[in-house]
């Protein structure tokens, strides 16, 4: 992200970016609004890599939800044949009926907490459901705005900001600037997802 850059007095410029590294740079016309163009873009970029790793992880939890609800009749289901082998063991002289009789206490245990388990998992699921369903549709919103603001620029090159009136070896912040460009990036990521949100369950982009 570039922070803050200097003209030098041979008509190049010092750009340092948020790491505190310093690149040397022709200087052109429109040096500012290039700057928080680049800025821009990066922070879109951000944005949409925040919203997929989001997706990504809201994702797993549902992997992991299936894989436990699929789970929990198997633990009912050992239950019962420790409990029918253990009791029959136990009980030599009346192996079936002690196997029995420990195989529904088991059973009873195990399906107590299996059926417990079940529920957490199964609301967990429903609840990482609308999560996942939230996460691609603000996926899509900030890909229509990315799009939006790749052929705005394929247009009209530097068109944002005037530039000011720059001289050498003084230095010019870009971080008021792109703050405001962030703040006005997550109002119209809001705006995009709220007005597409209850038009379709899925967001369609339109192509380039």
């Amino acid at each position: 992200m570039n922070k803050e850059f200097k003209v030098l007095e041979d008509g190049n410029m010092e750009v340092t970016d948020e790491k505190g590294n310093i690149t040397v740079r022709y200087c052109g016309n429109s040096i500012q609004s290039e700057l928080l163009s680049e800025n821009k873009t990066e922070l879109i970029d951000n944005k949409l890599k925040t919203a997929e790793k989001k997706l990504e992880e809201d994702k797993k939890v549902i992997k992991l939800s299936n894989c436990m609800l699929i789970w929990q009749p198997i633990l009912l289901a050992v239950g019962a044949t420790v409990g029918f082998i253990t009791g029959g063991i136990s009980n030599p002289g009346n192996f079936l009926i002690g196997a029995i009789y420990n195989a529904l206490y088991l059973s009873l245990f195990t399906g107590f907490i299996a059926g417990i388990s079940a529920v957490y998992w199964a609301i967990l699921k429903t609840v990482y459901k609308k999560k996942v369903k939230n996460d691609e549709a603000k996926i899509t919103s900030i890909n229509i705005i990315k799009n939006n603001y790749e052929k705005e620029n394929k247009r009209i090159k530097e068109s944002d900001y005037q530039r000011r009136g720059f001289y050498p070896n003084h230095t010019f912040s870009l971080e008021q600037d792109t703050e405001k460009i962030n703040e006005a990036l997550d109002n119209q990521i809001n705006m995009v997802y709220d007005s597409n949100k209850s038009y379709s369950p899925k967001l369609t982009m339109k192509r380039k």
